[in-house]
Order: C-alpha cells, then structure tokens, then sequence
C-alpha cells in the first residue's frame, strides 16, 4: 500500500503529523536552541536541521502515538533539538577561526624605533592577540574583523545579524578585553 493515497487505501502521510508536532512544539525547540546558546545566524540552520530529523523519524516509523499529556513528546522535541544544537557547537568548534596575524600583517615596521620599544609593542600585540582568542567565538569572530577595520555595519552584514546586536557584541567583548588587558 502506498503512503498517502487518497482515500483509507494504505497509511496517512506522515508528513503533516510531523509538521503538526514541529508547530505544537515549537516554543520548547526554540527554547532549547536559546539554552544551548547558538548564534543568531546559525539557529535557522539548528532549526531546519531539527525539523528534518523529525520529519525523517515521522516518514521511518509514522507518527508518535497520541498521549493525553504530551510529556514524552515534549522530551522528545527537546532531545533531538539537544542533539543538533550539540552537533553545531561541535562543528563551529571544530572549524579553524583565522586568527588576527594571518588575517592582517600587523607587524611592526622597522624603523629608527628602540630594540625596547619594538619589543613592547610585541608584547603588546601577543597579549592583545592572547585576549581575543579568550573571548566567546561570536564575539572572538566580531573582534577580529572590527580589528581588520571593518565598520560595524559591515560586520553585521557579514554575520547577518542586525547593526544592533553587532554593537552589543562588540561593546561587550571591548569591555572582556579591558578587564583582561588591564587585569591579565
């Protein structure tokens, strides 16, 4: 018997079963993205790939059985939205940032400076390089290209995130950087 054919002939399309269950659950899946922290321009990403492995499960093994309270779907949603949000975070850890000295040569020119001075300004660049590897990998990723002279208007755009929200990141990550600078 084929899945959804007309009629009673064979089984009833998984298919809105699962978006039924996707739309009753979507405030705990947004939750659950929220709780785990996932960047703004990756939840759309978590989200679809939540709603794909639901959708899968529902076409493989047809609806869940309905349950007067709701609370294994509930744990249900909210496991496979844990799942994929581990699986972002472990990927967006997993990918090699650029870090700011292969981004741009900021070396120092040699010039008439002191052996003293060229070497505190090394140092200088070494702690400031230091303190931006430290920082959470959104703002870590904003910092440097606010580094390379972008504007924030451009930076948001590069995230897709709005003009605020860069400016909230950067502000925040420019206050972590001198509590870390002025306090190593």
């Amino acid at each position: 018997m084929l899945r959804g054919a007309p009629g009673e002939a064979g089984r009833s399309c998984p298919d809105q079963a699962a978006l039924d269950f996707l739309t009753r659950y979507d405030g705990a899946i947004k939750w659950c993205i929220n709780a785990h922290s996932i960047p703004a321009h990756q939840r759309a990403d978590v989200r679809q790939e939540v709603s794909l492995r639901i959708i899968t499960r529902f076409r493989k093994y047809g609806p869940l059985q309905p349950e007067p309270d709701g609370g294994q779907h509930l744990g249900y949603a909210v496991m496979v939205t844990r799942n994929c949000c581990i699986r972002a975070i472990r990927q967006r850890q997993a990918k090699p940032s650029a870090t700011i000295s292969e981004s741009a040569d900021l070396r120092v020119a040699s010039d008439e400076r002191q052996p003293d001075a060229q070497l505190e300004r090394r140092q200088a660049h070494e702690r400031l390089h230091m303190a931006v590897a430290s920082l959470p990998p959104l703002a870590r990723a904003v910092m440097q290209q606010m580094l390379l002279g972008l504007s924030i208007k451009e930076v948001a755009d590069h995230f897709e995130i709005s003009p605020g929200n860069a400016k909230v990141i950067v502000h925040r990550a420019r206050q972590l950087l001198r509590k870390r600078l002025v306090h190593p």
